[in-house]
């Protein structure tokens, strides 16, 4: 039984596949979710927001069993026991690399039910358990799933069930998301103290730029690199940044990326996913934060499916061929058009000066607008900020927010056939364009399901209905493709940037959520939602 809950708020959604011998795997759907109500009264950067009471650990206990195995000549690693020594046994594997275990980490588990066995890495200061033990359940998060899975691909018959948490296949495309470009959208004020001890031109490839750092000979370089890196994971390892987290960064003198500049020293890039059917037949349960961002839910949604599957599902592909035509709405419809629509309006109405409020498309007109009237303006209130830079455009209908929802991502991408989706919107853009209704309609809801998935911290029934159903879809969708398409019709990519001058004197306030946060679903063991989920998924496996 193959289990993903991937916590969204306060609720889950959890899709259950049986997997037995001969069954069709590709049989069954997800279910939707139920989502559990939740009060946001803020959505800035600093959220006001009532978090959920985690379910509370189990007691705190001191190892029965502690020592040291010598594995090569030149590690000797730390393990301990504790717990029932004739309970069924469990191996907790901790992240990093090199980021050890703690006593916490024993209180995961039923200490009347499971030998709980502690193990810290090479070079992170504890160790594998003892060979004796047959099989056992194998927990781990972060990078601990990694070596979970591997070690299951491995070692199938000696693992009973996997407890997985934050999944992390250090795949080149994760790895990039995360120190290269991807995070540094939701966090950009941190990514820049991060690349800060980097010269310019040696940022194109941070990892190695690192790497050079750390293993130089330049002693002040070194720290100076490795407070760096270590504070850039810890600002992004929980949903508030933790001061605790951030001042061990600046304390500690530790950055271990020595795994991530050789791929692990897998084979190949994709290798667990390569291998997943060597471990098809073991209970696995995932457990992901859907705004994790130092482990994206892609990766977990991305190993469900190839545990569950043998493919992905193919896009459709009886859609026409198809050229774009001009609709009338289209017609003398550009940025600039609507600029001087605004101004026509203040002079109709005899203002003299304004406020110009706008959020989202609006954050963007109402920039331009103060570009080219800054005269006419009082002040500027923008919320979440858009400049319709290219940049921008990829991460939302590209690549970027696939990697936080890939699960609703599917669902836009298919009905572009495969062979397309190198450029998504231009896609869409000839089937919105095109003088087919059905196509148009069929289009514009996948879309509008989209952006309306993305758009709320919880999904909004209401408003996915509106997407599924209202004849204004396809006129909203219509439009919005028309000027993504386009550019906005600007001259450059950078326009906004390249003239704020014109706009430094007048009074501007910009409220930007940081991401569209979810109170107890972030990256670490501690976030409450994640906490109650490990805890009722080892409870799952005591009967085994």
């Amino acid at each position: 039984m193959i289990h993903l809950l991937v916590r969204c708020g306060f609720g889950y959604r959890q899709g259950a596949l049986k997997l037995l011998s001969g069954y069709p795997r590709h049989a069954h759907r997800e279910q939707q979710p139920e989502m559990e109500h939740v009060r946001v009264t803020h959505r800035t950067m600093s959220a006001s927001v009532q978090i959920s009471t985690p379910r509370a650990m189990y007691p705190d206990i001191e190892p029965y069993e502690t020592g040291m195995l010598k594995v090569s000549d030149l590690h000797t690693v730390y393990y301990e026991q504790s717990g029932n020594p004739d309970g069924k046994p469990v191996i907790f594997l901790h992240g990093g690399p090199g980021g050890g275990t703690s006593p916490r980490d024993r209180t995961f588990f039923d200490p009347s039910v499971y030998r709980i066995v502690l193990m810290d890495q090479r070079g992170a200061g504890k160790s594998t358990p003892p060979a004796e033990l047959r099989s056992w359940v194998v927990f781990g998060g972060s990078w601990g799933s990694t070596l979970a899975l591997v070690y299951a691909i491995k070692h199938a018959d000696r693992v009973k069930a996997l407890v997985l948490r934050g999944i992390f296949n250090l795949r080149r495309k994760e790895l990039l998301w995360l120190y290269q470009e991807g995070a540094n959208f939701i966090f950009p004020d941190e990514y820049e103290a991060y690349v800060k001890p980097i010269p310019e031109v040696e940022r194109f490839d941070l990892m190695s730029a690192f790497y050079r750092c750390l293993t130089g000979n330049n002693e002040d370089k070194k720290i100076e690199a490795a407070k760096a890196w270590s504070r850039w994971e810890m600002a992004l390892s929980r949903l508030y940044l933790d001061p605790a987290n951030v001042l061990r960064a600046e304390a500690d003198k530790w950055a271990l990326h020595h795994y991530f500049v050789h791929g692990g020293f897998m084979e190949k890039d994709d290798w667990i996913l390569a291998n997943v059917n060597k471990i098809r037949n073991i209970p696995t349960t995932i457990i992901q934060g859907r705004y994790d961002i130092i482990c994206p839910a892609i990766t977990a949604w991305d190993l469900h499916k190839s545990i569950n599957t043998q493919g992905n599902v193919s896009p459709e592909t009886d859609v026409p061929d198809i050229e774009p035509y001009e609709t009338g709405m289209l017609k003398e419809n550009t940025t600039w058009n609507l600029v001087s629509d605004i101004e026509l309006l203040r002079r109709k109405l005899v203002i003299d000066q304004w406020v110009v409020f706008g959020g989202s498309w609006g954050s963007t007109l109402g920039l331009v607008y103060a570009i080219q009237h800054p005269d006419r303006v009082k002040a500027l209130i923008l919320r979440g900020i858009f400049m319709v830079r290219r940049k921008e455009l990829i991460w939302l209908y590209q690549e970027g927010a696939s990697y936080i929802f890939p699960d609703e991502f599917e669902l836009f991408v298919k009905p572009v056939p495969e062979v397309e989706r190198r450029d998504v919107m231009s896609a869409y853009y000839r089937r919105l364009t095109c003088d087919d209704t059905n196509v148009q309609r069929k289009v514009a809801k996948a879309w509008s399901r989209w952006e309306v998935s993305t758009l709320n911290l919880y999904l909004d029934q209401a408003k996915l209905l509106w997407a599924e159903d209202d004849p204004t879809a396809l006129q909203v969708t219509r439009i919005e493709c028309h000027y993504f398409v386009h550019g906005a019709f600007f001259e450059k990519d950078e326009w906004i940037l390249a003239n704020i001058d014109k706009i430094r004197h007048i009074p501007t306030t910009i409220i930007q959520g940081h991401f569209h946060l979810v109170p107890d679903a972030g990256h670490t063991t501690k976030e409450p939602g994640i906490q109650t989920q490990l805890l009722d998924a080892c409870d799952k496996y005591k009967h085994l």
